[in-house]
């Protein structure tokens, strides 16, 4: 009996766990479909998907597959300075109390310009709003964290994590690339991904009060050897 209610507990607890969707809520997040087609650029001469990028230091190339995403993809773009500072964007429908996690890869690059070494900043931002599509105001956001240096021609991951609140109805995913040293931003991203989850905490407690009910079956099964009665703990 004890037995099969610990297996309850761990199959309840797994199932809970498993109740969100696990699924990749971006469109295109590792840009093999070799467009932006879900994203919404500010700027669609700088940013693309692309197969490599010849930047000055050493060249990128995507971190899996067969295209990454780039803040610097036009050469002319590039000496009109017009992607000095972009971004990307999707959104989606959110559900209220689910846990949000937005992870992927990022490169940038450190090159002198001519003022001295500095790095092209790559910065990501996860966002819920009161409104579809984006719309309304804000009810919660990760801010706009910078994600630091890759290492030129490397990729690094990142995650960012947020809990949608009770009035969020959509979510949003921002993607910056600014120039630091140079006229355009050498800002790539890769392999991208949204998932939504339960809160630990909910299969936390389910997991706690199943376990009381094991104590309970123990504690009867011993009651029953020695006549007292058993207590819930």
């Amino acid at each position: 009996r004890t037995m099969k209610l610990t297996v309850l507990v761990a199959a309840a607890t797994m199932a809970l766990a498993s109740s969100g969707s696990f699924a990749n809520l971006l469109t295109n997040g590792d840009a093999e479909t070799g467009n932006l087609n879900g994203w919404s650029p500010s700027d669609s001469d700088a940013i693309a998907a692309t197969t490599l990028l010849n930047q000055a230091t050493t060249p990128v190339n995507p971190q899996a597959g067969s295209y990454f995403f780039t803040f610097a993809d036009d050469p002319i773009c590039r000496s009109r300075n017009c992607g000095a500072i972009a971004d990307m964007k999707q959104a989606g429908t959110a559900t209220a109390g689910l846990h949000y996690t937005l992870s992927g890869f990022f490169s940038n690059e450190e090159f002198d310009g001519g003022a001295g070494l500095a790095v092209d900043t790559a910065e990501v931002e996860l966002v819920f709003y009161d409104g579809a599509g984006a719309t309304g105001s804000q009810v919660a956001t990760s801010g706009v964290i910078d994600l630091g240096f890759s290492g030129n021609g490397l990729w690094d991951d990142f995650s960012v994590n947020l809990t949608a609140p009770a009035d969020a109805a959509s979510w949003q995913v921002v993607l910056f690339g600014t120039a630091v040293a140079g006229t355009y931003a050498n800002v790539n991203f890769d392999s991208l991904s949204l998932t939504a989850v339960p809160l630990p905490p909910a299969a936390i407690l389910l997991a706690s009060a199943l376990g009381g009910i094991v104590v309970l079956g123990r504690r009867r099964g011993k009651g029953d050897s020695d006549g007292s009665k058993a207590e819930l703990a």
